[in-house]
């Protein structure tokens, strides 16, 4: 289903608040489409609108959430791959002639910039030591302690948490905007078929046709 947009959405709610409450209000509108089922249609419409609007309101609502989550993210990986780059730069400079060990942390090549990628080549460059009594003696060499490999390990169960966080509110704003769309979809059929009515009740008052937003072509001379 295609992204109606927001402001399509919002254009929308304000031309059917303009039909109902005009169609509502107008005791002689309200008269003219009595024939043709008018105020039950129009119950119908006050319904589907307000369904509309708590659609809208969700949407834009968890749309503003899904940003916020994105940016929390995108902070902390900037936070820990500050951290990471500076230890991977020590580590290099510790063992660049120790080519299985440089593997074995994963030193070859650029930090990826891709999500899995870079939070698996995190992972292992601070378990690995920690698994490796060897290794973890010569990164303590450096300032490495175990303590901190440990703790910057800790710090990625929290991106984790982050991460998870911001996709289950991705697929809620996915849903949310499925929703509004097809409320919007829905009013929009009322609209226009209520309207059609309209057009039939009030063909002798283009005026009144007019106050519930019918455009009326004005005949020519």
């Amino acid at each position: 289903m295609s992204n109606t947009g927001r402001k399509d959405v919002d254009e929308l709610i304000e031309q059917g608040r303009l039909t109902c409450e005009n169609a509502q209000n107008s005791p002689e509108i309200s008269m003219q489409l009595q024939p043709y089922g008018g105020a039950g249609l129009l119950e119908t419409g006050k319904k589907l609108l307000q369904e509309l609007i708590l659609n809208q309101d969700k949407q834009v609502h968890l749309n503003a959430e899904k940003k916020k989550a994105t940016a929390s993210f995108n902070q902390a990986r900037a936070v820990l791959n500050k951290t990471f780059a500076l230890h991977r730069k020590i580590s290099r400079a510790l063992l660049i002639d120790q080519p299985t060990l440089m593997t074995q942390l994963g030193l070859n090549g650029d930090i990826p910039s891709g999500y899995e990628s870079w939070i698996n080549l995190y992972r292992r460059f601070y378990q690995e030591p920690l698994n490796d009594a060897t290794l973890s003696g010569l990164l303590e060499k450096v300032g490495l302690t175990r303590e901190i490999l440990q703790q910057s390990l800790l710090k990625s169960d929290e991106i984790v948490s982050i991460v998870a966080k911001q996709e289950a509110i991705k697929a809620q704003s996915q849903q949310a905007t499925q929703d509004r769309d097809q409320a919007a979809k829905v009013f929009r059929k009322w609209r226009n078929d209520f309207l059609k009515i309209a057009e039939v009740a009030l063909a002798n008052n283009p005026q009144l046709l007019e106050q519930l937003g019918k455009i009326v072509k004005k005949g020519g001379s």
